[in-house]
């Protein structure tokens, strides 16, 4: 029987769009509450191996302090110091020990953090951030038991997985990154709040994956031509700054959030293709945030990848369940 992990990210969903917009909190109460759902569903699978993550916040002690719940977590011999390494550093741990399924609470950004540190997990990503294109608005039980069935062995995760695709950004002057769902060029010159809140802020927007539900910056690609996390393409769109514009979109760019977006341009992109960009005095903005901050000219790199994480379709994991009868008590 395989080993569970879990990375719960104690920071997602408290950034600037709680003053900008009307982006939900989700408290630690609240967080408690999911995971020990999630873990009482693991539980009654017969996993009883399970890794975590120890933060600022507890969430994982708090949880497992609940009758019913019987599973000891182990937790990551790790100093935990509050910010995103964190979780790229227990993504690698995880790694190490050789967990068989990953659930990670928090965002794009929490779980880009988790690619940043092994991008070949079997991966299931509880939404707890804000915009949230990554992970899935699923209860917590049914991931539970999604995630028990994949650790047992019950359901094979080549039966219900693909990987993730990634836009991978690179520079003669070292720069090596990489997004799960949008890279932004902003031109903003300073990383400042870091959360993207304001479209008419951008360049130029690259995309993974962009859905008709999907809020944020892929709610403008998605009004453009919608692309799945199973079509083998991207999206590219440019921000007009002179008015002139092929498309006028009115976009969700965050929860309580609509904003119209000048398109002058944009188009569909290949995996494998290469693009060039010159950019300076800009900063780049990694799954909704800016990160990078660009001073002097320089060239980078873009290309989109299907490179990992694994990320489980869990409607279809839970009924190769129900179909192996593995649900049926004896």
């Amino acid at each position: 029987m395989g080993a569970v992990g879990i990375i719960a990210n104690p920071y997602s969903s408290k950034d600037i769009r709680r003053l900008v917009g009307s982006a939900r909190i989700v408290a630690d109460w609240e967080k408690v509450n999911i995971l020990r759902r999630i873990i009482i569903g693991l539980q009654s699978t017969g996993v009883d191996e399970l890794y975590a993550m120890n933060d600022s916040s507890h969430l994982i002690v708090r949880a497992c302090d609940y009758p019913g719940i019987f599973i000891k977590p182990q937790f990551l011999d790790q100093l935990v110091f509050g910010n995103p390494n964190d979780t790229m550093v227990a993504s690698k741990k995880m790694a190490e020990i050789g967990v068989k399924v990953l659930i990670s609470l928090g965002g794009d950004g929490t779980n880009r953090m988790i690619a940043k540190g092994n991008d070949q997990h079997c991966l299931l990503p509880v939404s707890t951030g804000t915009n949230n294109v990554f992970p899935y608005d699923i209860e917590g039980t049914h991931m539970g038991l999604c995630a028990g069935l994949l650790a047992t062995g019950a359901v094979e995760a080549s039966e219900c997985t693909v990987p993730s695709k990634q836009i991978i950004v690179t520079s003669d002057d070292g720069l090596h990154d990489i997004a799960l769902v949008d890279l932004a060029i902003s031109y903003s010159s300073y990383v400042a709040a870091r959360a993207i809140w304001n479209v008419n802020d951008l360049y130029e927007v690259f995309l993974t994956r962009c859905e008709p539900l999907d809020l944020g910056l892929a709610s403008v690609g998605a009004r453009l031509h919608p692309i799945t996390v199973n079509d083998d393409q991207g999206l590219a769109y440019k921000i007009s700054n002179d008015g002139n514009s092929v498309r006028k979109i009115l976009a969700p760019i965050g929860p309580g959030t609509v904003q119209e977006a000048l398109i002058s341009e944009w188009n569909i992109l290949q995996l494998g293709e290469k693009l060039t960009r010159e950019i300076s005095r800009c900063t780049l903005a990694f799954d909704g945030e800016r990160e990078t901050q660009i001073i002097n000219p320089q060239t980078i790199q873009i290309e989109i990848k299907r490179v990992g994480p694994y990320i489980v379709d869990v409607k279809k994991c839970i009924q190769l369940g129900i179909n192996a009868r593995c649900f049926d008590v004896n």
